[in-house]
């Protein structure tokens, strides 16, 4: 039986971070509150552009990226969080260090699945960060969804533990 998706969480993020998260190993979402559920979010590319970031990505990881206009302003993929770094953590696995700013909070972003095709929604962008599929949104990304998605599908739950393993 598959299962029944009533709601997504949906995760903005610019570019050119978005484009460094599917194609170039960017495995943390720096973000300045503390997200508690764990599970499964929509990442939607904003379609803002904003050259320092673009900048930034090209001075401190060395890779040089152009605005992708066919992402922005759409759904592009799925990825799970695992576990939030906390501002100041000691002892946090090497795997994160690249992309994490230890003065935020680290969304840990694993099982990364990039849509073939990027799905347009309907979303004033602006600073809220989080917000969630629903209505003819959901319905748009529920159609493209494979089985596999559907058994990735990991549902939003407030861990017992915050602390990184």
């Amino acid at each position: 039986m598959k299962k029944v998706i009533k709601r997504i969480d949906v995760l903005n993020i610019a570019q050119p971070w978005v484009t460094c998260i599917f194609k170039h190993g960017k495995n943390i979402e720096n973000n300045y509150s503390n997200k508690k559920q764990r599970g499964t979010v929509a990442i939607y590319c904003t379609k803002r552009n904003t050259k320092s970031w673009f900048d930034q990505c090209r001075e401190d990881y060395k890779i040089n990226l152009e605005f992708n206009e066919e992402w922005a302003g759409c759904i592009i993929g799925f990825a799970d969080i695992d576990l939030v770094l906390e501002p100041g953590w000691t002892g946090v696995p090497k795997k994160y260090l690249k992309w994490w700013d230890d003065e935020k909070y680290g969304l840990a972003l694993s099982n990364l699945r990039l849509l073939k095709n990027p799905i347009p929604v309907d979303k004033k962008d602006g600073i809220v960060r989080w917000w969630h599929l629903e209505g003819k949104n959901l319905s748009k990304v529920l159609k493209v969804l494979t089985s596999k998605d559907y058994a990735d599908f990991r549902e939003w739950k407030i861990p017992q533990d915050e602390k990184p393993r």
